[in-house]
């Protein structure tokens, strides 16, 4: 049973009889999210939660992301719940790689800072993080998001469902 409660938009993941509960919300930050958790981690006792937001938490002080961030992961292990961190794509990463208007480097900035800052925490903390941006670089050519470079298209979401099955069930060597 999974819960999954974002900061954007994704999707449900292709995975033969998983119940995928998909609360996400958009814009919203890290401390929103906690409080979601609180009230239906108790009431909805998934096996796994999937966090999702980094890009509405990257003008946040790192001190700031990484407190309610371990604060969420202290909610899952209080409810025995195993936590999973993913790395959101950005189209400022993905596609625009170097150069831009200055908003445009800070923003790529901001978000490299913050995906190092979950890195770190996931392996302080043993959790398993997933990071889609090389599924989407390998098809960077194709369209991937939309209104402002922020959301999936359709196709953004099949890539974004399929780099977490990927990463929840590696292949078998």
């Amino acid at each position: 049973r999974w819960y999954e409660v974002t900061g954007v938009q994704t999707c449900a993941l292709p995975i033969s009889g998983a119940e995928v509960i998909n609360l996400g919300v958009n814009a919203k930050k890290i401390k929103y999210i906690r409080s979601r958790m609180k009230k239906d981690l108790p009431r909805l006792r998934p096996t796994h939660v999937i966090v999702n937001s980094v890009q509405n938490n990257r003008d946040l002080s790192d001190k700031k992301v990484r407190k309610q961030f371990v604060e969420a992961l202290d909610l899952c292990r209080q409810y025995d719940v195993r936590p999973v961190l993913v790395l959101e794509p950005s189209y400022d990463l993905i596609c625009r790689t170097h150069g831009g208007t200055k908003k445009v480097r800070q923003h790529r900035a901001q978000l490299e800072a913050k995906y190092a800052l979950l890195r770190e925490l996931a392996r302080e903390r043993g959790v398993l993080l997933i990071d889609p941006a090389p599924v989407f670089q390998a098809h960077r050519e194709e369209f991937l998001f939309l209104d402002g470079n922020v959301h999936f298209t359709k196709y953004g979401h099949a890539l974004m469902a399929q780099a977490l099955a990927d990463g929840l069930f590696p292949p078998v060597p």
